[in-house]
């Protein structure tokens, strides 16, 4: 049986013990096994059959919650393996990163195009770089009045959901089948 990990859109999804455990429902439902949620923030953790092309399994799992919790509901899926390399992957070197970097989850890497809305969206204080399925956002911090963030949603124009850096490092931290110590000396 191969892990894997769900990290939904369209929140809010779960915000209660009880929706939280409504989520697990629907996961079982699904035929799934070793359903657990993770923080309050839509990750859902669960193991099946290994599958080796995972498009489907998110379209079938968004399917199934945007009939049964919400219409705007998406899942995105990534194993064990893949969360360690988002996690190992350091799209700001040298730069301190503690509390201001997000990540992007995505269905498939951005288009050139896209890519250049997303440079021209960008303020001051924030910066993106794509690695593969994943758009790494750092937020600066600014003196004085911020700028509001961009409107990703809409120069992205596809689905997507954010976590903070800290999110997918502690999910890494639980659910890794390989990482020992390397992930917590990572900023």
């Amino acid at each position: 049986m191969q892990r894997y990990i769900t990290f939904l859109s369209g929140t809010p999804v779960v915000s209660s013990a009880a929706d939280m455990t409504n989520l697990q429902r629907l996961f079982k439902q699904l035929g799934f096994s070793e359903v657990e949620t993770f923080m309050r923030t839509g990750n859902v953790i669960f193991r099946t059959a290994p599958v080796g092309i995972i498009p489907p399994l998110e379209g079938q799992i968004s399917r199934y919650l945007q009939k049964h919790l919400d219409p705007g509901i998406e899942a995105f899926i990534r194993t064990p393996d893949e969360l360690d390399e988002i996690v190992e992957h350091e799209a700001y070197p040298g730069e301190d990163t503690t509390g201001s970097l997000f990540v992007v989850l995505l269905h498939d890497p951005l288009t050139p195009k896209v890519m250049r809305e997303l440079r021209f969206a960008r303020t001051e204080a924030d910066e993106f770089r794509q690695n593969g399925r994943e758009l790494y956002w750092l937020r600066r911090p600014t003196e004085g009045a911020s700028s509001p963030p961009p409107a990703l949603g809409e120069v992205l124009g596809v689905p997507a959901t954010v976590r903070t850096f800290g999110t997918l490092k502690k999910l890494a931290e639980r659910y890794s089948e390989r990482l020992t110590g390397s992930v917590q000396s990572h900023r």
